[in-house]
């Protein structure tokens, strides 16, 4: 989890003469960091998200540190540096470069990760436990929308609304409105709003897709009725933007190339 560039920034301490080349390797772990986040983005996104978050909460802390220092350096007057000897000015002027660098180059990594928290959900930062613990009792709840089918089941079919991504390279909902949207649909929670799914030109048929597999789980699996209706009508009934009449044509086997799974 940690990155080579937040391991040798923990090691650089407020004595420029204890890691003198600090901010060369700084610059070198940089790429390195660079390099690391495509590493996590080939694998998924949940790996990758977790190693943005974790590294751009230390490194800002670090800096946090580092900035004290540099604020003590540089609030001593420089009229009494002039009367001190020349070799103690020019350590200071060291000095004051060592950790000006340092921090131009966590600036630019903290610039670097946070360009990748665009794509991530809005309560990416929520902590694991409370995202856990609203799931955990909804997977406890009875499923009033297909009695006998669990909300395990439910989760998995639907969670690829949370992990999958737009042509735009966002998520269809964030882990906020997937929550009450289980809430609204499944346990007839009539307090939570219809939310709005973050689809681009060309993608209603995937989410389409996503619903008709649902209907063809329930049918196939559940022995729910071969009836459609209420399925198109859990799509309209908890989402903004969708009519009943532009979902039924597309309703149908083979009807979308690419629905989401």
């Amino acid at each position: 989890m940690n990155s080579k560039f937040l391991i040798t920034l923990k090691h650089i301490g407020y004595k420029r003469d204890a890691f003198p080349n600090a901010p060369e390797q700084l610059e070198n772990t940089f790429f390195d960091l660079q390099r690391t986040i495509n590493e996590y983005a080939l694998k998924n996104d949940i790996a990758l998200k977790h190693f943005v978050i974790y590294n751009l909460r230390q490194i800002s802390k670090e800096k946090e540190h580092i900035l004290e220092w540099h604020k003590q350096l540089s609030s001593k007057d420089r009229k009494i540096l002039n009367t001190l000897p020349y070799t103690e000015v020019l350590e200071y002027d060291k000095d004051m470069e060592y950790y000006s660098g340092i921090l131009t180059l966590i600036d630019t990594a903290i610039s670097e990760l946070r360009k990748y928290l665009k794509v991530f959900s809005p309560d990416v930062l929520i902590p694991k436990s409370e995202k856990q613990g609203k799931l955990s009792a909804i997977l406890k709840s009875e499923n009033n929308f297909i009695k006998g089918m669990g909300m395990d089941v439910v989760i998995k079919h639907f969670e690829s609304l949370i992990t999958d991504r737009n042509k735009a390279n966002r998520h269809y909902l964030t882990e906020g409105q997937f929550v009450s949207f289980l809430k609204r649909g499944f346990l007839n929670d009539e307090t939570q709003p219809k939310q709005s799914i973050d689809y681009m030109p060309g993608e209603k048929g995937r989410i389409i897709g996503l619903f008709y597999d649902f209907f063809v789980l329930a049918r196939n699996t559940y022995y729910y009725p071969n009836k459609k209706t209420p399925f198109i009508e859990l799509l309209t009934d908890c989402f903004e933007g969708w009519e009943a009449k532009s979902i039924e044509y597309f309703f149908k086997p083979n009807k979308v190339k690419e629905p989401l799974k």
